[in-house]
């Protein structure tokens, strides 16, 4: 999950020959694609990722949001509060395929316990209407999250409040590729934590 070296050994080839190892173990367990998260200003990483043929994919953010601050949302803010519900095993593939996730995580992550999956929006309908995102009750945290319009991002945040557990007084949310979904939700009192950029390569 960690790919660091101490701070004495950078610039020796340590990282480009760790790099490697990690390469050849993904090779042969049939990986064919490697992706990365990388914070955006660390320079030599990223040139040595380039190096590996890995290219720039998006940036993601990482944000925490006070429970507080999403029940003082006005309604004209979430406006699909209301229309938010469960995502059913039958929602999963169109849903998947119009949101950009990949095929399966809905499956997995309805597998795991204290994950909670809504929906804006019938995937049977317009795609370019549906909306998504999967609460973690027990982190807590909100991830993936894909939404057409900010006031669906927030109307999603917001109709998992009710699944909040009682001593949490905040929720974390990471916001992929998304750029007007987290400037919005930074707009409307989330904290930025974290900005990764993700890099993918053969």
């Amino acid at each position: 999950s960690h790919l660091v070296s101490a701070p004495e050994a950078r610039r020796t080839g340590v990282g480009r020959r760790l790099m490697t190892e990690v390469a050849r173990r993904a090779r042969d367990l049939g990986c064919s694609v490697m992706r990365l998260n990388v914070k955006p200003d660390n320079v030599p990483a990223i040139a040595l990722y380039e190096s590996f043929g890995l290219s720039r994919v998006f940036t993601s953010r990482a944000m925490k949001i006070p429970w507080s601050v999403v029940e003082g949302w006005p309604a004209e803010a979430t406006p699909f509060s209301d229309e938010a519900r469960e995502v059913g095993p039958s929602d999963d593939a169109r849903l998947e395929a119009a949101t950009r996730l990949d095929a399966g995580l809905l499956a997995e992550d309805r597998a795991r316990p204290g994950r909670v999956l809504k929906m804006i929006g019938r995937p049977e309908t317009r795609d370019d209407a549906l909306a998504v995102a999967v609460f973690d009750t027990g982190f807590p945290g909100i991830y993936p999250i894909r939404a057409p319009s900010v006031a669906h991002a927030l109307s999603l945040v917001r109709s998992f409040r009710a699944h909040a557990r009682p001593g949490d007084d905040l929720v974390h949310v990471m916001v992929e590729d998304q750029p007007a979904i987290a400037e919005g939700l930074l707009a409307h009192g989330a904290t930025l934590k974290l900005e990764m950029l993700t890099m993918q390569g053969p």
